[in-house]
Formats: C-alpha cells, structure tokens, sequence
C-alpha cells in the first residue's frame, strides 16, 4: 500500500498505480525513488498524474 504525502488533492481512495514514468527516471534514480503515473477518479472525472514515491510514500505529484 502507497501513503500519499504533500499530495492535498489527491484523496480519492481509489488510486492505482501503472506505469513507470519515463519523464521523471532521471529524477527517480538521483532520488533512489520509484516513480509512477498514477489514476485517480475526482468527482466523476478521470485524471492522470504522476508521483515519485520513496519508502511507499508518494512525495511529489503533478499533472501528467
């Protein structure tokens, strides 16, 4: 299970994660992260974003 941290926003239970985002590898091995997109549902509408998450912990996000 991933926590989501200095994400506000994102507060749909209902999050998935997928692929690996290519545009943040760079940032992901200088930070020894993991870095996916993630999907999430917000008031009926669907969203992409993506998250760099280290120790389970999603510390950044953004739009995709």
């Amino acid at each position: 299970m991933y926590f989501l941290r200095s994400c506000p926003r994102l507060k749909n239970p209902e999050i998935s994660l997928i692929e690996t985002d290519f545009q943040c590898r760079e940032q992901a091995v200088a930070t020894q992260s993991i870095v996916f997109n993630i999907s999430h549902t917000w008031h009926g509408s669907s969203r992409q974003l993506f998250g760099c998450i280290h120790d389970s912990i999603i510390t950044t996000c953004g739009n995709d």
